[in-house]
């Protein structure tokens, strides 16, 4: 290889490769303590944010989709089963195709849980190396950039004390680890062109390659700020780069070239990524976007780029060293490097990944949650910020002592008190799914368990809600598909039928500063099988209202409609009795008929000053999902209950677990 000597930074005073051959392991421990310390605080750090912060994952359901796509793999599957019915057992995030389930990810962090998961028996153990190797790497990219063996120390020690880190390091996400790749690449790309080791060089490119296999954007990303930091610092003698090219693409093409089978294995089409096979609408650019389908579409524009971009911004300091102290530090530091070439190298990360991240309308979407757990698109910033800060801390230290103890303490200070408030909040939002969790453990024997949440995703609302990948487990969820469930349950007499259902509404459980916590009930379900079903119906007036009126449909056709009461007080009960019949049922002439292979019956009370406008103005209502085989109906009891209440958004029905209003008793009725 021609040497490139000439070209780059003076090499490390110390070198580990030729240390064991001039010194002795307690040299090498006098020099390197420290960071192998920084490494055991921040691996012990993060099973402690873990167990602490994160009792119950936190609000971002990418965690339970990466546990369920290791499973998937641990399994020795790259797909699941959809058992014939995807969309009962789709999961968050994942499509469906020829009878299969696949995640939305790619292979790189899934693999890394299950490597974790199986020699060390656990998959939390991926989340400790992550931290640990952006730490690391964050001391290695530092040293080899600059040849500072104390700056790189500095430096290590203030990305360890980000709150970024003890946040994201108790998460089952892959930013962590995915930026400690990005730093161990880079630091192994400049040293092996320094030290002109072709090894080094192909190491380099097969971290490259992982991360593509993990975040592909990401991978191009860092791709651009490293060789285009190293083009520009061989910009008089590009020639002499051409075979740590060759070295490069050595490494990096074998896990593009594995990415791409995988690519074609999920979806058919080399370069169609599993993401937008889930959802064509979820990718870069401007115009129509969507998460998945049956979601709402979102119309990312300029506007919104620069909201989203703007947001994550001001939230971005908090997580880090310093928080918006730090950044002023940070531009004291970059001043201070400002003719130093190596700043190039940090700049080009810092303007990459926000401008890279611009178009894509997740920037946006991720903003509305980045001051919980960060602003996950933005997260390699952090070592560069790390080492200007650490840059203005010795030099602070170097120009008067007192100085430099008086700027590390406010730092520290600026640091803990924002950093505190961001673990607490996190804790609350995690403690809000704890109920969650406690109620997936209530559920004994085998069981069919369906997510009453109208949402057509396992794992959305509920991140326990799990399925192995066989479907074969013990505890088995299905989101609500109404009559259909009666077809579901059929098909597996051994199961016992269970609705989970929330006492807060879908849109009350999104992140907030103070999250609800919700009561999770678990009802046992039964199939009352008749040709002539029997309501016994009894309304009580919560209102002041002098009317009371009840009405009857069936498949959204009304069959019956009654007003009980034109001068009913609050608190009054009413009661009256609907017999439905199936076709061909011997009836006694009162019975209205109950038609259709599949359907709904639903019962509606109304309150008002006359018939006519309880009739108008239903507020509450009980739903039953039927079904009609051979001549008999069959009824899934008990009843759904929902209340018409008024929110910011329009009128909507809520699901509730107790309704005074309204009591449906269903029973077989003999003519």
């Amino acid at each position: 290889m021609v040497s490139l000597r000439s070209e780059v930074a003076d090499p490390p005073a110390v070198d580990l490769d030729e240390a064991p051959h001039r010194s002795s392991t307690a040299r090498l421990l006098a020099t390197y303590w420290p960071l192998l310390l920084l490494a055991a605080l921040v691996a012990v750090a993060t099973v402690v944010a873990r167990h602490v912060m994160f009792p119950a994952y936190s609000w971002n359901r990418d965690e339970a989709v990466y546990l369920w796509h290791m499973e998937v793999l641990r399994s020795g599957q790259l797909l699941s089963t959809d058992g014939g019915a995807p969309l009962f057992f789709r999961p968050w995030l994942t499509g469906a195709s020829d009878g299969m389930l696949f995640s939305q990810y790619t292979l790189g962090w899934p693999l890394a849980l299950a490597a974790a998961a199986t020699v060390l028996g656990t998959p939390s153990a991926a989340l400790p190396i992550g931290a640990v190797l952006v730490v690391v790497g964050t001391y290695a990219f530092t040293r080899e950039l600059t040849s500072d063996h104390t700056l790189a120390l500095v430096s290590a020690a203030v990305m360890a004390s980000c709150p970024i880190i003890f946040i994201q390091g108790g998460m089952y996400l892959g930013y962590l680890f995915t930026l400690g790749l990005g730093l161990a690449y880079a630091a192994l790309l400049l040293s092996g062109i320094r030290r002109e080791r072709p090894l080094r060089i192909v190491a380099g490119g097969a971290l490259l390659g992982w991360i593509f296999l993990t975040r592909p954007f990401d991978a191009v990303l860092w791709g651009l700020a490293v060789v285009g930091y190293v083009a520009f610092s061989h910009r008089h003698a590009l020639r002499r780069l051409v075979g740590p090219a060759l070295w490069l693409a050595l490494g990096l093409l074998p896990l593009v070239a594995g990415t791409v089978a995988y690519n074609v294995y999920v979806t058919g089409t080399p370069l169609e990524f599993p993401i937008t096979s889930v959802d064509p609408l979820d990718t870069f650019g401007f115009g129509p976007r969507r998460i998945m389908p049956t979601l709402g579409i979102v119309d990312y524009d300029l506007g919104q780029a620069v909201a989203g971009t703007t947001k994550n911004g001001i939230w971005f300091p908090l997580f880090l060293t310093g928080s918006y102290l730090g950044v002023l530090v940070a531009l004291g530091g970059l001043w201070l490097r400002r003719r130093d070439r190596t700043t190039v190298a940090l700049l080009a990360i810092c303007v990459l990944f926000p401008l890279g991240y611009f178009p894509f309308w997740g920037n946006s979407l991720s903003s509305n949650f980045a001051k919980y757990t960060g602003p996950f698109y933005y997260i390699p910033l952090y070592p560069p910020l790390s080492i200007l800060i650490a840059t203005a801390l010795i030099a602070a230290w170097r120009r008067r002592r007192q100085l430099g103890v008086a700027l590390l303490a406010v730092v520290a200070l600026a640091t803990v008190v924002p950093g505190l408030d961001r673990f607490a909040l996190v804790r609350r939002q995690s403690e809000a799914q704890v109920p969650w969790k406690e109620a997936v453990a209530r559920i004994d024997g085998p069981s069919l368990v369906f997510l009453a949440e109208d949402q057509p995703y396992l794992m959305f609302l509920n991140p326990f809600a799990s399925n192995d990948p066989d479907l074969e487990g013990e505890r088995l969820f299905a989101t609500d598909r109404g009559p259909a469930n009666l077809d579901l349950i059929a098909r597996m007499p051994e199961r016992t039928p269970v609705r989970q259902q929330s006492s807060v509404p879908l849109w009350e459980l999104f992140p907030r500063p103070h999250p609800v916590k919700p009561r999770i009930v678990n009802t046992p379900l039964e199939v009352l099988r008749t040709d002539r079903l029997a309501l016994d119906v009894r309304a009580t007036n919560t209102t002041s209202s002098p009317a009371v009126v009840t009405t009857v449909l069936v498949g959204g056709r009304v069959v019956d409609r009654q007003t009980l009461s034109t001068s009913s007080r609050r608190g009054a009960t009413h009661s009256t009795r609907v017999v439905l019949a199936v076709p061909g049922a011997t009836t006694d002439g009162s019975s209205v008929p109950l038609a259709g292979p599949r359907g709904r019956i639903t019962i509606l009370v109304g309150f008002g000053e006359d018939a006519a406008a309880a009739r108008a103005d239903p507020v509450a209502r009980q739903r039953l999902p039927y079904r009609i085989e051979d001549g008999t109906a069959e009824v899934l009891l008990p009843p759904e209950q929902f209340r018409d209440v008024w929110y910011t958004a329009p009128i909507d029905w809520q699901r509730m677990l107790e309704l005074p209003e309204l009591e449906v008793v269903a029973t077989a009725d003999s003519p």
